[in-house]
């Protein structure tokens, strides 16, 4: 008699029949990648279809991944399946993988990936114009599968001076980017027409206009002298105590004509960090009569210049060129200094150049760097020059405003300053260095925090009072309580400083009896 091997109807193990109840299970189960997986785009979705090499699977897996946001995810299927339809596709590359599984053990997967372009979408922020500049925004809503380039196409009202602008970067579905132009003349109305592109087509915005805002007005104060002896010729040092904008500052400042050949710019640094004080009567005086001497650019302990300082022909420090802030960014800062015929100039620095324009980042924005496209400063080498930042105004415009990103990073800030010293509203003891093509050059501290009952100065007060002197060129240097304000071979003390004494600083500039 013969016995029935098997009456379940599953497949025999060599793949036979016995009997009329159908197939004999196999003596292992199998689990093995799809067949033949393909993708293809259908009126429902993306179907994908593969032959089952499985046996006795618990299911089928499907994992599913977009490159265009990075999100991925997974869904099970019955036993047998052949074919699963994504109804959920978007623009761009998906990578899909197909499985068998049963309980925690899975198949070798199979893969395959599915390709569609989209035209982007964006939306446009409307243009904003400051006394600086204007500023048009970008959000892409979606990439289309394929990176974003973003541009503007800007003329002048009436058509002409037309020019496209494109963002560093390309973009992506959620990034914001923002356009900036600083070059416009005054009292002119632009047009900016905005567009987005990936491979798959250009999309524009709606046209807007924009016209740069009046500049901040000179703020001229009344001044009494500091009492200091006979001054040479060209010479005044002086004080005011008063209340501006509602509410009250102390300055003091020395305003030297260098055309009158009687008084020379000195930048100095030491070697340790030392008091203003001690390193007039240790070191400067040494040199010549000391008129008048302020704190100088940005440093950290022990004894390490952030700043740039060239004294007498020789650099001594450079201005820091690497930044982090949300990247890593190459940066240019501000400087100013004169040259061996007493020149003056202002301008942005990184390693040996000297820069007639800032690189144009931006917290949050693309990271650039220094190459043939930003102009140097023409025909002028330093001889005695300072760092510090930001440049306040460069050839009587300001160099700056208060326009925010969405995120609320400050659009100007090129020099990518910390927010105590630079923000809307910040009031805090100040100490700046200004100059006009006549030869005069001015040096300012204004005491902050109500140190003496001052509460210091905006950045923008600081450019109004600065210009309200005569200057053309303004470089906002170290403030805080580093902002001191020295007179005479003695180092006498003029102002308040916020910390309630003298701090130990490292750099200096000051203006000295040029020796006949």
């Amino acid at each position: 008699m013969l016995s029935c091997v098997s009456c379940t109807g599953e497949k025999t193990a060599q793949g036979s029949q016995s009997g009329t109840d159908g197939p004999v299970p196999p003596a292992e189960r199998v689990l093995a990648a799809p067949g033949g997986l393909t993708a293809q785009k259908t009126e429902d979705g993306i179907l994908l279809q593969w032959e089952d090499l499985s046996n006795r699977e618990e299911g089928y897996m499907v994992g599913k991944k977009n490159r265009s946001d990075g999100k991925s995810t997974e869904f099970f299927l019955p036993a047998n399946t052949t074919s699963w339809t994504d109804t959920d596709f978007h623009p761009g590359r998906t990578d899909y993988t197909v499985q068998s599984y049963w309980h925690t053990d899975r198949s070798p997967a199979s893969s395959v990936s599915f390709t569609e372009i989209a035209p982007p979408e964006v939306s446009f922020l409307p243009v904003e114009a400051s006394w600086h500049m204007a500023a048009l925004g970008l959000k892409v809503l979606s990439d289309g599968g394929d990176p974003v380039t973003f541009g503007v196409t800007r003329s002048r009202d009436d058509g002409t001076d037309s020019r496209d602008i494109s963002y560093a970067e390309s973009l992506s579905a959620g990034d914001i980017a923002y356009l900036l132009s600083e070059d416009l003349e005054e009292n002119v109305t632009y047009r900016f027409l905005p567009w987005a592109e990936n491979s798959a087509g250009r999309i524009s915005g709606n046209a807007g206009t924009a016209r740069l805002s009046a500049s901040p007005v000179p703020v001229t104060l009344t001044w009494e002298d500091i009492p200091a002896g006979s001054l040479p010729q060209g010479v005044a040092l002086k004080k005011t105590s008063t209340d501006i904008l509602g509410h009250h500052v102390n300055l003091w400042c020395v305003m030297a004509d260098l055309s009158k050949g009687t008084v020379e710019i000195r930048t100095t640094i030491s070697q340790t960090l030392i008091e203003p004080g001690t390193y007039i009567r240790e070191t400067l005086s040494g040199e010549g009569r000391v008129l008048a001497l302020t704190n100088g650019g940005y440093f950290a302990s022990p004894a390490m210049s952030y700043s740039y300082v060239c004294d007498r022909g020789v650099k001594k420090a450079s201005n820091v060129t690497q930044l982090t802030r949300t990247r890593g960014y190459t940066v240019t800062r501000g400087f100013w200094g004169v040259d061996a015929s007493d020149r003056p100039a202002i301008g942005w620095q990184n390693g040996e150049k000297c820069y007639a324009e800032p690189l144009p980042v931006y917290d949050g924005g693309p990271v650039l760097y220094p190459d043939n496209n930003l102009p140097l400063l023409q025909n002028w080498t330093p001889y005695s020059a300072i760092g510090g930042g930001p440049v306040l105004v460069k050839g009587g415009r300001y160099c700056f405003d208060y326009m925010k990103s969405l995120s609320g990073m400050y659009l100007s800030n090129h020099e990518l300053f910390q927010s105590d010293i630079y923000a809307s509203g910040l009031r805090a003891p100040r100490t700046a260095i200004g100059s006009n093509p006549d030869g005069l050059v001015v040096l300012l501290v204004a005491d902050g925090r109500n140190s003496g009952g001052s509460t210091g100065l905006t950045l923008d007060e600081l450019a109004r009072i600065m210009t309200g002197l005569g200057c053309k060129d303004v470089l906002n240097l170290d403030g805080g309580g580093s902002s001191m304000f020295l007179t005479g071979s003695e180092g006498t003390l003029q102002n308040n400083p916020s910390d309630g004494r003298q701090r130990k600083v490292l750099s200096f500039v000051s203006i000295m009896e040029k020796v006949q």
